[in-house]
């Protein structure tokens, strides 16, 4: 049975999290303009294996908000969802939960016993993110309210995800959610070119550590995952015929491969 419950974090942000299944606790960081249901096609695979624990990120469904938004109050969410766990858990965390997910790890005191990263933003000089212009385009588009062409924009332009893929997206019950969440859009992206990867501080983490790519994924998000598991000393896995978005292209795949890693 799938059991609410409403975790404060730092600043006293309520914090909306769901969690279901049992063995070892499994938390799940979702990415940009999503919401606990990224990992819906999974859940009742991964509910067979772990105590799943999913979250609404701040500023999106049940979650509560801040005025001010900096990404490090997003790893303190995270971070108090991990104590209302109770107990070192696996970590999963894709895209901009990628980062979090990277910024808990580093935390004092955190007790996360393996971890995989799914295309983590890392901002490379070699291979920007972002394309031109985007930033102010992107807060154009929501000035004047058009906030599903804002989430399109941004799968296209940024995520590079193939017009099928979004298709399939929006065919979704998760959607309307997505499109609900694009005032995030903007501040996360901005925090994505802002971010500094402390490469000598994740070289000496020893969890057990694992980096997942899309065969299809952009180029940016190939080589930030590239120099994200050389930097971890971690593990790169291919998702063969995926791109940014396998746990709603290819689900089982996913699920799969996290098993395969974390084990029980």
């Amino acid at each position: 049975m799938l059991e609410t419950k409403i975790v404060r974090s730092g600043d006293g942000t309520p914090i909306a999290t769901w969690h279901a299944g049992s063995g070892t606790p499994l938390l799940m960081i979702h990415g940009m303009v999503s919401d606990h249901d990224s990992a819906m096609l999974m859940r009742e695979t991964l509910e067979a294996h772990y105590e799943l624990w999913t979250m609404d990120r701040r500023g999106r469904g049940m979650s509560g908000d801040s005025d001010a938004y900096a990404l490090q109050r997003e790893v303190e969410d995270v971070l108090a969802v991990a104590r209302a766990i109770g107990k070192p858990a696996y970590i999963f965390g894709q895209s901009f939960g990628a980062l979090l997910t990277l910024g808990s790890l580093l935390a004092p005191g955190q007790h996360f016993r393996k971890a995989v990263l799914y295309e983590a933003p890392i901002q490379l000089l070699s291979a920007p993110m972002l394309p031109a212009g985007f930033l102010q385009y992107g807060d154009e588009l929501l000035a004047r309210g058009e906030r599903e062409e804002l989430v399109i924009q941004f799968a296209k332009q940024v995520v590079r995800i193939p017009d099928k893929d979004i298709a399939a997206m929006r065919s979704l019950p998760t959607w309307p959610k997505r499109v609900a969440a694009a005032h995030t859009i903007p501040r996360e992206a901005r925090a994505i070119v802002e971010y500094r990867c402390e490469v000598e501080r994740l070289r000496a983490l020893t969890q057990g550590m694992q980096v997942l790519v899309g065969e299809n994924s952009a180029p940016s998000f190939q080589q930030s995952a590239t120099f994200l598991a050389d930097a971890l000393q971690a593990k790169l896995v291919m998702l063969e015929g995926q791109g940014h978005v396998a746990n709603v292209t290819a689900p089982a795949l996913l699920a799969r491969q996290l098993i395969d890693f974390y084990g029980s």
